[in-house]
């Protein structure tokens, strides 16, 4: 159940990371983490089972990357529960996600939320990136926590437009996987997020391709 203090804390948190959010959207980010830990009871789709807890570790998380997009087109790899594209796509009418997982259970969850709430700045497809249609090219790609950068970026490169920049959100930049790097890709900015209600590290980090070979 969403209480008023679970709104106040996605209200306040907000404040916290200075981003403008309108009352509805924030309504319909909190039905969706509603509808979050209902399926949770059954299918499993995340292992936090605390709506306040899903506040900061699902919303404020994915929201914390929002001042740092470039474009209009993005897609989410390994989305899983819809995180971070579908708190993005409330919070951005203007901009479209593209929402891919090979996990089709929690695609049918996330197609759920979608007709629910009547987002409809998303697009789902049940696949794995390397099986993307070809002509398809994206401004952004993201990934929370989905692999490592090198498997990251050599998995996604040929969704992503020669301007486009990759979007990897992690606990902090390992230095072992920025060696690991193929020599095209480089990382442009390593950005540290402070997260209300998260004490553990939390960074962004942007990469590009810098070949003209996407």
């Amino acid at each position: 159940m969403i209480t008023k203090a679970v709104a106040k804390s996605l209200s306040q948190g907000l404040e916290q990371l200075k981003l403008t959010i309108p009352l509805s959207a924030q309504q319909a980010m909190l039905e969706y983490i509603q509808l979050m830990h209902k399926w949770n009871q059954i299918h499993n789709l995340t292992a936090i089972n605390n709506i306040e807890e899903m506040v900061a570790k699902h919303l404020l998380d994915s929201l914390s990357i929002l001042p740092y997009l470039q474009g209009t087109n993005f897609i989410d790899i390994g989305t899983g529960a819809g995180l971070p594209g579908i708190p993005l796509a409330l919070a951005c009418p203007n901009r479209h996600f593209t929402l891919i997982d090979s996990n089709k259970k929690k695609m049918v969850f996330v197609q759920h939320v979608i007709t629910t709430l009547k987002i409809n700045n998303v697009t789902l497809q049940a696949v794995r990136v390397q099986d993307i249609e070809s002509h398809l090219r994206f401004d952004g790609v993201i990934s929370r926590a989905y692999a490592s950068l090198k498997d990251f970026v050599v998995s996604s490169k040929a969704v992503c437009k020669p301007t486009g920049l990759f979007y990897a959100m992690k606990g902090a930049l390992d230095r072992n996987e920025e060696a690991e790097l193929p020599a095209e890709f480089c990382i442009e900015n390593n950005i540290n997020l402070l997260i209300p209600g998260i004490v553990q590290k939390r960074c962004l980090i942007l990469l590009k391709n810098n070949s003209s070979f996407n």
